[in-house]
């Protein structure tokens, strides 16, 4: 049995760490991923510590059967206290770091795949024969919006907030962040960490910021699988963030459920109100903002009022988050499959079909957002490689 994994982010490793679990011989699976490194991948690979993960410790274990795996490794390395370990929004570098130890003893070929070919049996990668093989692709890098073109060739432009920001950004200097979710916090945090004084102006289409994280327990959702009766659930219900948790347990089912014109609906005209309350912010995160607002440090802009030779800027940060339009991006190896026959893209374009995949193949992550919609998450994840792995070896061995 061999088994190949393109792709050694968090869920290409995750994959990897559950094989290896079921019983798979390290040296059975091989990881294909440009960086030579396993674990880290855009998310986890920032070295500074202000960069934290959204969902506390206690969530965040690889293995779904041992919920406190994460938050007892934090403990074991003496980064935490035991007693707030489970609780603690902690540094993605650490994740980072706890990810690539689950795998540490596979080897990483550092090089980046473009295309898989079906032999007569098995898969062919550069020559060499997989019984499976596993897409762990993980996030694009950001599309910077026609309207912010113009600071394409600015010297202070960055596409991507998630590796560390430039040593060079002094004090005093003006900020452009574009975005105003998660990413441009992380920013926020980061410079809050370097004492940074100056102005930051955040722009996006509607302005918003996610909401914070609070103690909440979880109101089962029971109605139906509609987006205008999901929405009068979250409306009448006295807690809205108990009633959008209620909906994590059954989100994917209700989302298979949606006919394809809700779908569309849903992405066209509520999604980035979904996504800042689905995906909320660190209480200390989000309040930072906050003071910065009232500080007059921060200002959030919507992006129909924002004109690009109004203001100067000595930095420019793309936070719009990763592309997630898979039939846009025209990725090699994705399209060398589909052309082959052996995937076919969902019915939105969001990513692949996973029913039209060829026995053998194996996708998860964002390449399953279109038919799965909540799959970014690393609990998700997890789930989606405990699965992967069982298909791979039905039985432990």
């Amino acid at each position: 049995m061999k088994v190949g994994i393109i792709g050694g982010g968090a869920s290409g490793t995750l994959v990897a760490a559950q094989l290896v679990r079921r019983g798979l011989s390290t040296a059975q699976i091989s990881i294909f991923d440009r960086s030579g490194s396993c674990g880290f991948g855009a998310a986890y690979g920032a070295s500074t510590d202000s960069y934290v993960l959204n969902v506390p410790a206690g969530k965040m274990s690889a293995f779904p059967d041992t919920p406190s795996h994460f938050s007892d490794w934090l403990v074991q390395r003496g980064l935490v206290a035991e007693s707030e370990a489970a609780s603690r929004f902690v540094s993605r570098r650490w994740y980072g770091q706890y990810l690539n130890e689950l795998v540490a003893d596979i080897e990483v070929e550092s090089k980046e795949v473009n295309g898989v070919h079906l032999g007569s049996e098995v898969f062919e990668i550069d020559g060499r024969a997989f019984d499976h093989v596993v897409l762990a692709l993980g996030n694009a890098e950001a599309t910077l919006p026609a309207l912010f073109s113009v600071y394409r060739d600015h010297p202070g432009y960055r596409n991507s907030t998630w590796k560390n920001l430039p040593n060079e950004i002094a004090s005093e200097d003006r900020v452009l962040v574009i975005g105003t979710g998660l990413s441009m916090l992380d920013v926020l945090c980061e410079l809050a960490s370097r004492d940074f004084c100056g102005q930051v102006t955040a722009v996006s289409r509607h302005g918003l910021l996610p909401r914070s994280h609070q103690p909440t327990t979880p109101i089962p959702y029971t109605g139906a699988a509609s987006v205008a009766e999901i929405l009068r659930h979250i409306r009448n219900s006295e807690n809205w963030r108990a009633a959008v948790d209620g909906l994590r347990p059954d989100s994917q089912a209700i989302w298979q459920r949606l006919p394809v014109k809700e779908k569309r609906q849903f992405l066209r005209h509520l999604r980035p109100y979904w996504e800042v309350h689905r995906h909320r912010a660190p209480a200390s995160s989000y309040q930072l903002a906050q003071e910065l607002i009232e500080a007059g440090r921060l200002r959030i802009q919507f992006a129909s009022e924002f004109d690009p030779s109004e203001t100067k800027f000595d930095w420019v940060f793309n936070a719009t988050g990763p592309s997630q339009r898979l039939e846009s991006r025209k990725v090699p190896v994705i399209e060398s499959l589909v052309q082959r026959g052996l995937a076919s893209y969902d019915e939105l374009g969001l990513g692949l079909d996973p029913k039209s995949l060829h026995p053998g193949l194996h996708a998860l992550g964002t390449l399953t957002l279109g038919t799965l919609w909540e799959c970014t998450a690393v609990p998700d994840i997890r789930n989606q490689s405990a699965a992967i792995a069982a298909q791979i070896l039905p039985a432990t061995r």
